[in-house]
């Protein structure tokens, strides 16, 4: 029996106020069907530079690639198809149909009325469940977790990995949330006595008394329990349900578990100062920027944020988690894409763990504009 050849491609769910992009294909067995945007990964391309490629071929648009979503596996009778999706948006209003027959943009109340194509019925029918996440600008900024990761269509062999860190995994923080499950218990022993307390009181002074902390990627809930011990409110959220467990134990309050791509500012929760002390750092920088300016719309006017990353230049993965390091000029650079905030310090110290302190750190105290 011949082994059936693999297709690799790569599919945009193009977002605009809580609507999906959908493309209907002119051509082929398929003719008047519906699909995501996107096409063939050519050899030597990320999938991201893929994406952008194809969109620009096909409706001469340029788009921002915000997050991976999910990967569909499935099996046409000739060929096995690996799509990539990813969470897009539009820089400009431009479209043109280059190759298609005819486009529309569809609400989340009408995926399921569509004539997709077999593969894509699993993307739309994981975007629903997923609930898109809509900011005030109404520009979707977010998908939530799939919540299926395996599911089986019409009899055929189908496979879906959501972007919460399990089965073909992309690198960035899915492989970073991994390690954190993984390595939780580990993790935990060589942090919870870090001793942060002059990095902690050198932020604590721009905020009022007794005010409004949020711990953004609190870890083990050292520097939580350190703030609500000395009279501030704190809120603790994190991306590692292991170390959300860990950080309950040694806090004894509830600690949010969240994707740091799906944090959204809400009217109603508002904070003197965000500490975001080594969390950051595991995001890419085009998934940085639309996370800190929601983390901006979360200060109040006057408030602070602490961000600390590794001191450097390099953006990959090492040692099992994804980081991007900063140098104080290239954090310079970069924040000039953010207007919610200014920089009131920047200083470099080092490494706090017994061991480690020839490993230098970035600290940054941010004002909100």
């Amino acid at each position: 029996m011949n082994k059936i050849r693999t297709i690799r491609v790569v599919a945009a769910v193009i977002c605009k106020q809580g609507r999906v992009f959908a493309t209907q294909r002119g051509y082929g067995d398929y003719k008047d069907w519906w699909e995501f945007p996107g096409g063939k990964v050519e050899p030597g391309e990320t999938e991201e530079e893929a994406l952008i490629r194809e969109i620009r071929e096909e409706l001469d648009a340029d788009i921002t690639v915000d997050r991976y979503i999910t990967t569909v596996e499935y099996d046409y009778p000739e060929f096995h198809l690996s799509m990539a999706c990813y969470l897009c948006r539009l820089t400009s209003d431009h479209l043109a149909l280059l190759e298609h027959e005819a486009a529309k943009w569809v609400g989340l109340d009408e995926l399921d009325k569509v004539k997709w194509l077999p593969a894509d019925v699993i993307v739309a029918k994981a975007i629903k469940e997923s609930e898109f996440c809509v900011n005030q600008a109404g520009i979707d900024v977010a998908v939530r977790q799939c919540r299926k990761q395996t599911q089986e269509h019409e009899g055929a062999d189908v496979s879906l990995h959501n972007g919460c860190g399990h089965s073909e995994e992309k690198p960035g923080i899915d492989t970073t949330l991994r390690y954190y499950r993984e390595h939780a218990e580990e993790f935990a022993a060589g942090t919870i006595n870090a001793d942060m307390e002059e990095i902690r009181v050198r932020f604590l002074v721009c905020l009022p008394a007794g005010g409004r902390i949020l711990d953004f990627g609190c870890g083990t809930g050292r520097d939580t329990k350190a703030f609500r011990d000395l009279g501030y409110e704190t809120d603790a959220l994190d991306g590692s349900e292991a170390l959300c467990q860990i950080a309950e134990k040694h806090t004894g309050a509830a600690v949010r578990c969240l994707d740091f791509r799906d944090f959204s500012h809400s009217e109603g929760e508002m904070y003197d100062g965000i500490w975001a002390c080594a969390s950051l750092l595991h995001l890419k920088k085009q998934e940085l920027l639309p996370v800190m300016r929601e983390l901006g719309k979360a200060l109040r006017s006057g408030g602070v944020m602490y961000a600390s990353f590794k001191y450097g230049e390099f953006e990959g993965e090492r040692n099992g988690r994804f980081f991007t390091d900063f140098t104080p000029e290239g954090f310079r650079e970069f924040i000039k894409d953010i207007p919610e905030f200014e920089i009131e310090e920047c200083w470099v110290t080092g490494d706090v763990r017994p061991g480690r302190g020839d490993e230098r750190w970035l600290n940054l105290i941010l004002n909100r504009n």
